[in-house]
């Protein structure tokens, strides 16, 4: 995944360049030829370590037809997005992939990782709202999924004027641009009466991670509901929105450590 071509490099830039065979080289001149012709392609390629500066080209391109489906991009797009245009990642997510193909043990080895790094991120959570409530900052805050996993939201605080605030952890290893799935029975307690905000905790790693909050979401929430209840058909549900970060508004990026055990 770290390894991409470039179009326009006739020569090879070290190692990485594989050399075929005069013989097999040979075999593949009249077919090269004409697939470089039809598909546009030059028809030498050089293959080089993927710089920032070398996906210039792959931003356009993939919001318009999907890098990641050309033949001659061997590129997963998390690695594209995530790492070098974050801003693309609600793009990817929505990206077809009805060609991927994943084995039982695959999936369910995703869903265990997506548990436990949600289960991580709730326990920086959990550790950055004690450190809250000992400095004065709220008056306390209970960690309402550790007692209910099907509870719409993870934690409930109580500030000084004595005003609740519902919240619900989205976690990721990844960056912060990895969209936001949000659960419908989520978006519509956050369409009620009480303040409900998103903790965006993100680049989760051994020693801590990263936490942005999102401002209240009562208003996306409200509007989503609405749609929802206005554009499905009679007897149709569907389970949750995935919902770019782009779409909330947020504060400032924290750094949370794991706290000493």
């Amino acid at each position: 995944m770290r390894w991409c071509w470039r179009a326009g490099d006739r020569r090879a830039p070290g190692p990485a360049i594989r050399q075929d065979s005069k013989d097999s080289k040979d075999s593949k001149d009249s077919k090269d030829s004409k697939d470089s012709k039809d598909s546009g392609m030059p028809d030498r390629l050089a293959i080089k370590r993927l710089t920032a500066s070398d996906c210039t080209l792959f931003k356009g391109v993939f919001r318009t037809i999907g890098a990641g489906h050309q033949k001659s991009i061997n590129l997963n797009a998390d690695v594209l997005t995530g790492r070098l245009y974050p801003s693309l990642a609600p793009v990817a997510a929505m990206t077809n992939n009805a060609n991927r193909t994943v084995s039982p043990l695959d999936l369910a080895k995703a869903r265990l990782n997506a548990e436990r790094t949600g289960e991580d991120g709730e326990g920086l959570v959990n550790g950055y709202l004690a450190a809250r409530t000992e400095a004065g900052e709220i008056t306390g805050f209970s960690w309402v999924s550790a007692a209910n996993a099907i509870a719409p939201y993870d934690f409930q605080t109580v500030d000084l004027t004595g005003e609740r605030t519902l919240i619900d952890v989205k976690s990721t290893r990844g960056p912060f641009g990895n969209v936001v799935h949000i659960s419908l029975s989520e978006i519509i307690e956050a369409s009620g009466s009480t303040p409900y905000q998103i903790y965006r905790v993100f680049d989760l790693n051994e020693d801590g991670g990263r936490l942005r909050v999102s401002a209240d979401i009562r208003p996306l929430a409200q509007q989503l509901k609405v749609i929802h209840q206005a554009c499905m058909p009679d007897g149709v549900r569907v389970d949750g929105f995935s919902v770019a970060t782009s779409a909330m508004t947020w504060g400032p990026e924290i750094y949370v450590e794991r706290p000493e055990e």
